[in-house]
Formats: structure tokens, sequence, C-alpha cells
């Protein structure tokens, strides 16, 4: 009897690890649609195709990334350095001053400017752009780092700090992803000269999101590249005095003005109305989240809208009706 239950005890063990070994290879269905990464998810910034010299390069390949994840596009794995390599550079192999890219029906337009003045200036002057190119500005130097010439993506600016993705540490098995300025391979900014950062967007994704997924369950979310919203959470029905934590991700090519979060009853007047002042392209709506208070609503039927507005006035980015049972 005792080799019997060990014998089934070995056939059921092998028997999990089959199904688990199974269930782990298989391919997703078709039509899946995974999750939009965060911007800060190192596979964002990894460059299996690298080769020598294409810094600039690489940093294009992730500043092109990052805006098509900023407008929901589940195409940006597709874009790579072989995918940009004979757009992007010209017969020589150097990188072209400017030029348009398209993937997943976006286009976007890469100029170059120069970068002047002192290590503080130029520290200022890059903090300054990142506040409407969230997406990130490439920063080249001919005498960047030790060995001469170099690029990297830089990403965000803390407290006069540079955050920066560094190709060299992102190929070849390494994947740090960004890191703070001191821990590229970068000299000081004052060696830099040169920035690459994308001067238009046309175009919206192609790829409509599978039904139920993050970027689909408000009932409107505008699909404009000047003003954008991904990763929205609104409401559909809550029970009285229940609360809800509403969600998303607003990106824009100028700077907003305000952001605003409105419940409207089913007659139009206002129950809720919270206002913030980004001034700057971008705002996550968590930060209003505490002053959206749905516990507070009585019985009835609402919408749920959320508007920014530039200088180009207001922009309606989600509007969803729901109802407090």
């Amino acid at each position: 009897m005792r080799t019997d239950r060990k014998t089934f005890r070995r056939k059921a063990l092998l028997l999990v690890l089959a199904l688990t070994l199974v269930l782990g290879i298989m391919p997703f269905e078709a039509g899946a649609s995974a999750a939009l990464p965060d911007l800060n998810d190192k596979s964002v910034y990894y460059t299996p195709d690298y080769k020598s010299g294409e810094c600039i390069l690489s940093s294009c390949k992730c500043m092109f990334r990052r805006a098509a994840i900023m407008r929901g596009s589940h195409e940006w794995d597709t874009i790579t350095n072989t995918a940009l390599r004979g757009i992007a550079t010209n017969k020589s192999g150097l990188f072209r001053h400017s030029f348009d890219y398209t993937n997943d029906g976006i286009t976007y337009t890469v100029s170059i400017m120069d970068l002047k003045g002192t290590e503080a200036a130029k520290i200022n002057t890059v903090a300054n752009m990142l506040l409407n190119h969230p997406e990130g500005i490439i920063v080249w130097g001919s005498n960047a780092n030790s060995a001469g010439p170099h690029a990297v993506l830089v990403t965000g600016c803390t407290r006069g700090v540079l955050y920066a993705a560094d190709s060299v540490y992102n190929t070849n098995g390494r994947n740090y992803g960004i890191r703070a300025w001191n821990d590229t391979s970068m000299k000081s900014i004052s060696k830099c000269t040169d920035i690459w950062y994308i001067s238009k967007i046309n175009g919206v994704s192609q790829k409509t999101p599978q039904s139920g997924s993050a970027a689909t369950q408000a009932g409107y979310v505008k699909p404009d590249p000047l003003v954008h919203i991904i990763n929205v959470r609104a409401p559909q029905s809550i029970k009285k005095g229940r609360s809800f934590s509403i969600k998303g991700k607003i990106y824009s090519l100028r700077k907003m003005k305000r952001v605003r979060v409105q419940i409207l009853r089913a007659s139009g007047k206002t129950a809720i109305s919270v206002t913030t002042k980004p001034n700057r392209a971008y705002y996550n709506l968590k930060k209003l989240d505490r002053r959206v208070k749905f516990r507070k609503l009585k019985r009835g039927t609402y919408t749920y809208k959320v508007k920014a507005q530039t200088s180009r006035g207001w922009e309606t980015l989600v509007e969803q009706g729901f109802t407090i049972y």
C-alpha cells in the first residue's frame, strides 16, 4: 500500500511539472494585448542588436519606444536598432541630423540643436526641454566619455541630477536601464555639445487594445497625439458610500496649463470638479485621486470626465458614464 502511495505521489508530481512546463511555453492567444510597460522598465532600454558606435542610434530607439508607450502603442518593442539603422543613418553610418520614422501609424520627426553654455546652463537647458519632452532627449559630445564620442538618452532631472539610459550598460547581457548621470559612462555634461529630440509627432496607434484592457476601460478615450492619456481607470458602477481610485497618465506635446476631473450629474450640473495646474507636458491623475470623493455621491447616474488645457484650449480626454447604486 505504501509503495502504491509513493508511486501515485511520484506520478502526480510528474504530471504537475509537465503541466507547468507546457503552460510555461504556450504562446499567448492571438489578439491578446500585453499591458504597456512602465517607462522605468529595463526591457524598454535593452538593445541586443547593438553594434559598435551605435550609441546615438540606441538612444534614439529608446526615445521612440518611450514616446510610443506614452501614446498607448503596443508595437513599442518592434522599434529596434535594426529597424532604425537604414532610416536614421546615412550610407557612411553617421546619424542623420533630422529624419522621419513611422511605426504603428505614428510618425516621429527628429531634429538636432546645439547645447551651449556652462555646465549649470546645460543642465538647465536639458531640464527645461524635458518638461516638453518626457519621452527624453539624446545628449551627445565628441569627447563625452573616455573613449571619445558618446551619447545617452536623458530621461529626467531631479534637483540638478540628470538620469539617463546608456547603451553601454544595456547590451551584451547587461541591462541596467536608467541610471544617474555619474553612473553612466559619460563625463560631465559640460563636454556635451548636441541634442537630438522629437520635434513633431503625427498620427495615432493603428492597433486597438483588447477590449477590457486598461486603455479601454473608459467609455471614451481621445486618441489625439497632441494631448493623450493611457492606463485609464474610470468608474462604471459603485455602491453608495464606497470610494473609487482614478488612474491615468496624461502626456502632451505642449505644456498643460490645467488638468480637470469632473463628475457631472444626469442634469449636466457639476457634482465634483477638481483642477490642478501642472505647467508641464506630463501629469499623473493619481495625484488628484484623494480629492475626487466618490463616496459622497448620492444614488443616481453620473458622467466622469477628464480634461486638459494647453495653449490650444481644452481637450476632453475621457468621458465615462457610471452609476451609484
